[in-house]
């Protein structure tokens, strides 16, 4: 179980525009009121799986007491199957077959056409082979660990002993397994037609690391005699197509790179199978002196340089056993790797070329490695690293990179370039809507895995296939037309490549399986569109209903997916052609409590006219004095069109039905910015937000209340050293000394803050000393002695994004000068709370916070 906070939703940013009160799921009950005792028989759901030919889905329904529960329901039949405690549960992929763990690591196997469950217990884990012809379930008892494999056609199973590691090759047709015992370690092979075993390879050392090559005819393991990545591993390679070739890798090889070991990260094969490559690093160095030295002139900061992920860094090598030859790709000088998608050329660099530097994401030069000849020369300098700003292609023969408000490509045979964007008059780069410097682009969209296009999304939110061989273009969704702005779904599809750079990941999309798009457009309306090669995009559905948890099946084109609305909790569609099927609907239980009801308000930010979510009291009548919440983040109002689970755990002690249902109105006003003006900003939005909605006369102005956490936490203990508007207020996990916070250093990263403040959320723009009244003026501590409002603090002692201490002084300052202030601090949590009786303490603390002063 885990409670699922739709308040920490909000960091997702959708304009959207009105909406209604629904009808209580079209029928006419009579209503009750909604009690805090009522919440637990709510439930989330997630974990959607839809079967290869889209006849079953499974999802866990997530409760806040009760057990979890793994459902697997028909989508013809609507015949249902429910395992309490179940998950991760899978389709095989031949569709016939359906496994989940249950409750006390118990493996569960379901015959979807016959109907038989078959239970295995003290299951680990369990895997299907890619044609769904075998599974293994992985056995551990104590310390006895053993692998069954079973036969799905004819029901026969076998199970081996001491098993550590094991591998289905890519047709399924053998099993590799890996045998560690006191006395001795082994690798074998099955046959997974007649489970025949063959030792391949025995030894008294222990094996780790099995891989099969692409092709299924080859794999590589380590053996590591001491077992902690030692210079004695070995690394192995068998070929069972060449008379069972083999050949082994060891560190005092001629080539191996000069003062380094193996690395601790799973060697893999090249896409041809006919090279390896594999990580080496240098054995840690002993300090000489316990004195750190942290110069002036050094590039990076001395805990950033000495964390031991950067003083020894990962290295990509490439082996070539047939040749014995290694080549060293990734170098002291430039350490990062990203191989391209035929495994024949590399990119490299060095993260930190251009340090210092305030971005987020710094500028890198990169460099083209032909990993046959190991020649390097130059490709791009200065590349902008943001997410999926350079990607290369799935074949191998592009890249494509983000650069001066364009999409370019790079042809790797040719050494030519071409702006493929710049004809087009359509701007695809952005400063972001809500976060000042650093330009970047509006979505990478995937390659097709033949190389022959990739797809990116301009600024008006369109998707444009641009073809790097012909240089054309072509406009593949009807935004503008529309009013509608589209996103890929990407949970459809794997990334690529396998490196250690998740930065330049993309998507290799199959042209003729297609690519599922969301279109968001103006009152709420929402669509589910389909888009194949050299077909128009198409429409599969269109409503006023917010549309999320997108699935395709795999062999036609049947898709499932919820929608939902303030009102009406989430329900499970599945629609094929013009066939739309409601197959589910959650939470029915919601029908007979009371109408709820909800507006969108307007009305003046910084820069433009903004838009807030105002959240009635449960059975609202019109005269009554109503007390008002006003919870801020950024802004809230893209989801106006989402149903919100009653709740009394959430990780931010926050949840608007906590309120609407004990007769308060909930505000969540949306803030914009005015650069090197944060804290005065949402003084300004939030103070306008609340006089538009004080035009309620249901509203009582004198029982106003204020709520943030993490940046909110920082604006509203900003704004109540600025105004007496509120007569009671929360701040969780907020910065309150600027200058301190600017000038620390984050505990994971070892990145010092001030690129929060220069270029990212808190929207300075210049470094401190450059404008240090705006800094002061904007802090929460330096204006401590005008907070006249009865504040609670609260924070994770935990907490590695925002530091304790930084609630404790506030609390320290206001103590001081004998303000009315309450830190409420939690040992063992972090930014957010995880655990559930913390979550309902903070929850109830809270509420009785505002009760006893609104």
């Amino acid at each position: 179980m885990k409670a699922i906070s739709w308040i920490g939703k909000v960091h997702l940013i959708i304009a959207m525009c009105i909406l209604t009160v629904c009808p209580i799921f079209g029928q006419t009950v009579s209503k009750k009121s909604l009690m805090p005792e009522d919440f637990d028989q709510w439930s989330s759901q997630h974990s959607y799986s839809l079967s290869p030919k889209g006849d079953w889905i499974s999802w866990i329904e997530d409760y806040e007491i009760d057990a979890d529960t793994l459902k697997l329901l028909s989508t013809n039949t609507k015949k249902e199957f429910a395992f309490p405690n179940g998950e991760n549960g899978t389709f095989g992929n031949a569709g016939k077959w359906f496994a989940a763990m249950g409750a006390e690591n118990t493996a569960i196997l379901l015959d979807l056409q016959k109907g038989s469950i078959f239970r295995y217990i003290n299951i680990h884990s369990f895997h299907f082979t890619e044609n769904g012809k075998f599974i293994a379930l992985y056995k551990v008892s104590g310390e006895e660990k053993s692998l069954i494999v079973k036969n799905l056609e004819n029901n026969r199973e076998v199970e081996m002993a001491a098993v550590a590691e094991y591998a289905f090759n890519k047709n399924g047709d053998s099993l590799a397994f890996i045998t560690n015992t006191v006395e001795k370690g082994s690798v074998n092979i099955m046959n997974t037609k007649d489970f025949k075993i063959h030792t391949l390879f025995s030894s008294q050392s222990n094996f780790k690391d099995l891989v099969w090559n692409p092709q299924g005819n080859g794999i590589l393991f380590m053996e590591d005699p001491n077992n902690e990545n030692s210079a004695n591993a070995l690394l192995h390679y068998f070929n069972f197509n060449c008379s069972q070739v083999s050949t082994s890798l060891n560190t005092k090889h001629a080539n191996f790179p000069k003062d380094q070991k193996f690395a601790p990260i799973e060697p893999f094969f090249s896409r041809d199978g006919t090279k390896v490559f594999f990580y080496s690093n240098s054995p840690p160095i002993a300090s000489k002196t316990d004195v750190e030295v942290w110069s002036a002139t050094d590039a990076v900061i001395y805990p950033r340089k000495n964390a031991d992920w950067l003083a020894n860094p990962f290295l990509l090598n490439q082996w070539d056993p047939a040749k014995d030859k290694i080549l060293e790709i990734g170098t002291g000088d430039f350490p990062e790797v990203v191989l391209t998608g035929d495994h024949k050329n590399a990119i490299v660099y060095n993260p930190w070329a251009y340090e210092p530097q305030e971005k987020r994401s710094g500028n890198i030069d990169l460099y083209l490695v032909n990993l046959e000849k190991g020649e390097r020369k130059p490709l791009l300098k200065a590349q902008e690293s943001y997410y999926r700003s350079f990607v290369v292609s799935p074949s191998g023969n592009y890249t494509a990179y983000f650069r001066d408000g364009n999409w370019w490509s790079y042809t790797i045979g040719t050494d030519t370039k071409v702006n493929l964007t710049e004809s087009l008059k359509v701007p695809f780069d952005k400063q972001d809507e809500h976060f000042d410097g650093e330009s970047s682009h509006f979505g990478f969209g995937g390659w097709l895995n033949d190389d022959s296009s990739f797809i990116v999304r301009d600024s008006f939110y369109d998707y444009w296939l641009l073809r790097p061989d012909t240089g054309k273009s072509e406009r593949i969704t009807f935004g503008i037309e529309k009013g509608m702005r589209f996103e890929v779904v990407e949970d459809m599809y794997g990334s690529y490549p396998k490196m250690r750079t998740p930065q330049f990941e993309s998507m290799a999309i199959d042209g003729t399986e297609g690519l599922i798009f969301i279109g968001r457009g103006k009152n709420n309306t929402e669509g589910l569109y389909f888009w194949k090669e050299k077909f128009p995009l198409r429409t599969m559905y269109e409503d006023t209903r917010h549309i999320s948890e997108v699935r395709k099946a795999r062999d036609k084109d049947l898709f499932s997916f919820t929608t939902e609305t303030f009102a009406t909790p989430p329900r499970l569609e599945v629609v094929e052609g013009k066939k739309l099927k409601t197959i589910n609907q959650t939470n029915p239980q919601a029908a007979y409590y009371g109408i709820e009801k909800m507006e969108v308000i307007k009305y003046k930010g910084i820069n433009d006219s903004l838009k807030g979510l105002l959240f009635y009291p449960q059975n609202y009548v019109d005269g009554k004095k109503h007390p008002m919440i006003v919870h801020i983040y950024e802004r809230q109002s893209g989801h106006s069109n989402e149903y919100i689970n009653p709740s009394l755990y959430s990780g931010q002690g926050f949840n608007p039905k906590v309120y609407t249902n004990a007769g308060y109105f909930v505000l969540l006003p949306d803030i914009d910015y005015e650069i090197g003006n944060p804290g005065y900003s949402a003084l300004e939005c939030v103070t306008n937000g609340v006089e538009k909605v004080l035009l309620n006369k249901s509203i009582d102005r004198n029982r106003l209340g204020l709520i943030g956490h993490s940046f909110g936490g920082y604006e509203t203990s900003f704004i109540v050293t600025q105004s007496q508007m509120f007569a009671a207020a929360v701040s969780g996990a907020g910065i309150h000394d600027l200058r301190r916070d600017y000038f620390s250093i984050d505990p994971l990263t070892f990145i010092q803050n001030k690129w929060m403040y220069e270029t990212y959320q808190l929207r300075f723009g210049k470094p401190y000393f450059e404008i240090r009244d705006s800094y002061l003026k904007n802090c929460p501590l330096h204006n401590a002695a005008s907070v006249n409002t009865p504040l609670l603090l609260w924070t994770g002692q935990r907490d590695v994004r925002i530091d304790y201490g930084q609630s404790v002084e506030m609390y320290l300052a206001l103590k001081g000068l004998g303000k009315n202030v309450e830190l409420l601090v939690y040992p063992e949590e972090g930014h957010a709370l995880w655990t559930k009786s913390n979550q309902r303490d903070l929850t109830e603390r809270i509420k009785k916070w505002f009760d006893e002063y609104l």
